[in-house]
């Protein structure tokens, strides 16, 4: 049980989780008009992207196997095989999307289903092929956000719908980017083309993750523009988002893999209090 548990890839579910939900209160005003509705349409969205976590799994077995970080994952040591990550994998994907299908829309079907195939399709094998899989690797992990807006009820004509969405496409940048260079050597060495990779000496991973931080500061206005956030809380994501934007120029002049974690780490601590302020003041 706890090596289907590693193969769901809990923290990026539990964010992928949060999103969806954080957007799904956002767009719901009247207050959660079925909690029925939202119960199904969590576990639909849990299934889906646990299984394209899964699916992954199955997919770079062979990479896994070069790298220290990932050759004890359940399929890449042999405790699962990798047929059977592939049957519990596309399980899982079934039973989440026709679960979203029944309990909400086609369009939350149809989002959920582009995650799957950006995610498996798209992003996983580009990991081999070129240093830009970690800007399309971005759209997956912003997509449950839109998934939560529309499995409510509401339209993604609403620019407020996008608000999360681009908060999590800049979001996740540095984050990435942070994480290549801390595992550089071993993705070096499973054949992974990242960005560390064709940026020896690190100056693009930094002055890029300085950049997208800088936007992510306007971004964090959003939610306070669109009446989602109180212009106090307003202020405690925009210091975190400057303290953000701090650890990444530290990590651009240093590139060391301290730098790196403290950049990382930060991000963590960003995309939460992010989270628990907007929940604390539409629960209100």
């Amino acid at each position: 049980m706890l090596n289907y548990l590693k193969l769901i890839k809990p923290p990026i579910l539990f964010s992928s989780l949060l999103s969806f939900s954080i957007c799904y209160i956002l767009a719901d005003t009247s207050g959660f008009h079925s909690i029925n509705t939202f119960t199904l349409a969590f576990f639909g969205i849990a299934f889906s992207a646990a299984g394209a976590a899964a699916l992954n799994h199955s997919q770079e077995k062979p990479y896994d196997i070069k790298m220290e970080r990932t050759k004890h994952r359940p399929i890449a040591s042999g405790k699962i095989t990798q047929k059977t990550g592939y049957i519990f994998s596309f399980t899982l994907i079934i039973i989440g999307n026709t679960l979203l299908f029944i309990t909400t829309n086609l369009l939350t079907t149809l989002l959920s289903l582009l995650t799957v195939c950006l995610y498996n399709a798209c992003y996983t094998p580009l990991k081999r092929h070129s240093i830009y899989n970690t800007y399309l690797g971005s759209l997956p992990g912003a997509l449950p956000a839109l998934c939560g807006w529309t499995a409510s009820g509401e339209s993604l004509s609403n620019p407020a719908a996008w608000s999360l969405f681009l908060i999590m496409i800049c979001w996740q940048m540095p984050h990435f980017f942070a994480i290549d260079w801390i595992y550089k050597e071993q993705y070096k060495k499973a054949g992974f083309k990242m960005l560390s990779s064709k940026d020896p000496s690190g100056k693009q991973s930094g002055y890029q993750s300085i950049a997208f931080s800088s936007l992510l500061i306007g971004l964090t206005l959003l939610p306070y523009h669109f009446k989602q956030l109180s212009f106090q809380l307003t202020l405690i994501n925009i210091s975190l988002a400057g303290l953000y934007l701090l650890t990444c120029i530290y990590f651009a002049s240093l590139k060391t893999q301290k730098s790196a974690k403290i950049c990382f780490r930060t991000s963590l601590i960003y995309l939460n209090i992010l989270f628990l302020t907007l929940l604390i003041y539409n629960l209100n």
